[in-house]
This record gives C-alpha cells, sequence and structure tokens, in this order.
C-alpha cells in the first residue's frame, strides 16, 4: 500500500518530497484510515483502466472484394432429378450429368454444344420417379478411363436383375464407346442386399480414390428407425 502512495509523491507540494507520505497526510488533517481509503480507490480505478483498455474491440479486416463469381452457366445442364455430376477424363470441358431416372447426358461446359445422350439405363432400373429413393444415383469414370474407357455406375436394378436376391442395389462396369455406355456389356461388380426389401435408404455416392480403390456410400437397407440396425454394424454392407 506504501509503494503505491509513493506513486502519488509527485502531487505534494514542493518541499514536501523528502517527508513520508503518512507525514504529509498528518500535517494536512488526514487521518490514517483516510489515507488507506484514497489508496485502495487509486488500487481499484488503475485495475479497471487496465481492463477496459483490454475490452477495447479489435477492427476487422474488410473483405475481400469480388472474392467469388459465376464463371459459365452451363445451360446443357438444366435436367430433371439431376443425383450426380462427373468430369470426363481427359476432356477438361466435358462432362457427364446423371439423372435418378436412368438417363447419363454429356454436357459441354462452355456451351459448345448442346447436350447428348451418353448413357440409357432407364430399362435396367428399379424406381427413379417421383418421391422413390431408388433409381440410377452415382457414377465414376475409371481413373485410366483415357486407356480402358470404362464407367461405374451405383443403381437399383429391376428384381427380376437381383435374382435370388429379393431386392438389390448394384455397382456395375460399362465400356463406353464412342460416347455412349453399352448397358448390354455391363460386369455386376457388386450386388447389396436390402435385406429387408425396403425401397428407401439406398445411398449413395460412388468416386474413386487417390489410392486408386472405388468407395461407395450406402443407406442403411430402408425401413423407419433402422429394423435391422444396420446403420452402425461394421459387419454389414448395408450402413
Amino acid at each position: 500500500m506504501h509503494a503505491k502512495l509513493r506513486d502519488c509523491d509527485s502531487d505534494i507540494p514542493a518541499g514536501s518530497q523528502g517527508r513520508t507520505t503518512m507525514s504529509y497526510a498528518r500535517e494536512h488533517g488526514l487521518s490514517t484510515r483516510g489515507v488507506r481509503l484514497f489508496a485502495l480507490l487509486a488500487v481499484v480505478t488503475l485495475l479497471s483502466l487496465a481492463g477496459a483498455q483490454g475490452d477495447v474491440p479489435v477492427a476487422q479486416a474488410a473483405p475481400t472484394p469480388n472474392a467469388y463469381a459465376l464463371v459459365q452457366d452451363v445451360t446443357s445442364a438444366n435436367v430433371g432429378s439431376m443425383v450426380d455430376f462427373a468430369l470426363i477424363p481427359g476432356r477438361p470441358t466435358e462432362a457427364v450429368v446423371v439423372t435418378q431416372g436412368g438417363m447419363v447426358w454429356r454436357v459441354s461446359l462452355t456451351n459448345a454444344f448442346a447436350r447428348t445422350e451418353f448413357g440409357n439405363l432407364t430399362g435396367l432400373i428399379r424406381g427413379g420417379g417421383a418421391g422413390s429413393e431408388e433409381g440410377l444415383l452415382s457414377l465414376a469414370f475409371s481413373p485410366n478411363f483415357v486407356g480402358d474407357s470404362r464407367v461405374y455406375v451405383y443403381y437399383t436394378p429391376l428384381a427380376a436383375r437381383c435374382a435370388p436376391i429379393v431386392r438389390c442395389s448394384r455397382i456395375a462396369r460399362m465400356p463406353v464407346v464412342n460416347n455412349d455406355m453399352i448397358e448390354a456389356s455391363e460386369t455386376v461388380v457388386l450386388d447389396i442386399d436390402q435385406e429387408i426389401a425396403q425401397s428407401n435408404h439406398n445411398g449413395g455416392r460412388l468416386l474413386f480414390g487417390p489410392d486408386g480403390y472405388l468407395y461407395l456410400s450406402i443407406g442403411d437397407g430402408g425401413g423407419g428407425g433402422d429394423p435391422n440396425e444396420t446403420g452402425q454394424d461394421n459387419t454389414d454392407l448395408i450402413g
């Protein structure tokens, strides 16, 4: 407390600096209690000012002007029930648009040509209509597409194509010849049993990872409340 009072010695009249603060207070009729109270108030005031300085708001950096912009509106990609979009390897200005109803369209990212049919799986799939969660759900080009011209699809086949499974979801590989997927030459990679034969929660996205493996996300097989408890079962492909 006495050290704090010495900070105030500059306010003592000339000629008084050689005396202690306490003796100066006595000469001017200040009680010891009054001096201590004054010192306490001074300390509180200094601490309050220090805290207030820490609360000063920091100015935010100004937003970067023109941080984003619409580069190109691909008008030919405007199709109904689109569920997937993939760039065609080796063709930086071309892509395919996948529809749940089973159509695959080739589009120009620069609008150089009108969309053209790339694949037609409408005769293979189950579902795909309004309110359905089935149909053609995803497509992935082979990492070596420029050399092998292969494409992979994920879809829900017609019941007869799943036999003896009652209801399934399928990963299949198809060749592409002259910008046309040859559906009749499909190779079945994997049929996933929907188990309780529900028509929902099929997933899914098909992608090749940087490791060259093909990855698929899939739902829990359907049914309200996950009745087969497959959602967190690591031993079951469903979920």
